[in-house]
């Protein structure tokens, strides 16, 4: 049941997140239906957390290198660094938010571990592991579980700042801090919240590739969300992610 734990953290879309029911307010409660053994909740908090109206520039900053090939339109062929692990791991969280399955198919399909795409018996565990992912991002949204997404609904993630730990030399723990925004339709309020989100990167096949942790991972661990300007954005040891005009 591998496959079904690495597409809850490759995609945006955690078990976790849909605990609240996307409500900042309901953080916590166990109500999601889904598999039982997807990955930890994600920390969560509202965009303006520790606000006090100046922004205070971050005291770390991290450039991350891009990948040299693509797949399925998405970035792959990073390098075999701490860094490049990071950098595999945040284009997979942009790839992950979204209500299309085709779209979150595409985006397993380029960064799970290629091991666990291949096993024949995890089919039938990465059909119902779409499915599902699909159906989460669609009521985190607000829209309707089925039929066509209202015109004006959308659900977007923006990684603003990541930590990371190496585990050894071909695996590492990264936490990215996303920005996440959804609406539910046209003429609806547009929400945002920020996320905590945990993922694991492998040095496998050549790339690095988004897979399951080897232990549960602590929730105590996970940094605290903190919007990018806050002096608790530093405290809780996030590094801005310095890009260019390519991502």
């Amino acid at each position: 049941m591998a496959l079904v734990g690495v597409i809850l953290l490759l995609v945006g879309v955690l078990v976790g997140v849909l605990a609240g029911g996307g409500n900042d307010s309901d953080a916590g409660k166990n109500g999601a239906a889904g598999p039982s053994h997807g990955p930890v909740q994600p920390s969560e908090a509202p965009s303006d957390s520790e606000g006090d109206g100046t922004f205070h520039d971050p005291d770390s900053w991290v450039n991350l290198p891009e990948g040299k090939a693509g797949k399925n339109g998405l970035p792959i062929g990073f390098p075999h660094t701490d860094r490049g692990a990071v950098a595999a791991a945040v284009a997979n969280n942009r790839a992950g938010w979204s209500m299309d399955e085709d779209e979150i198919r595409r985006a397993m399909e380029t960064y799970a571990d290629p091991k666990d795409l291949d096993d024949p018996n995890e089919q039938e565990d990465k059909a119902a592991a779409v499915a599902f992912a699909v159906k989460s991002a669609r009521e985190m949204a607000g829209v309707p579980a089925k039929g066509p997404v209202p015109d004006g609904a959308n659900l977007s993630g923006v990684p603003i700042g990541v930590r990371w730990k190496p585990l050894s030399a071909g695996r590492v723990r990264v936490y990215i801090l996303t920005r996440v925004t959804t609406k539910a339709g046209k003429g609806k309020e547009t929400k945002t919240q920020l996320m905590a989100l945990p993922s694991e990167a492998i040095w496998t096949a050549g790339d690095w590739k988004m897979t399951s942790p080897e232990e549960e991972i602590d929730r105590s661990e996970i940094p605290a969300p903190a919007d990018l300007g806050t002096r608790k954005f530093s405290a809780e040891g996030w590094k801005a992610l310095q890009e260019g005009s390519s991502r």
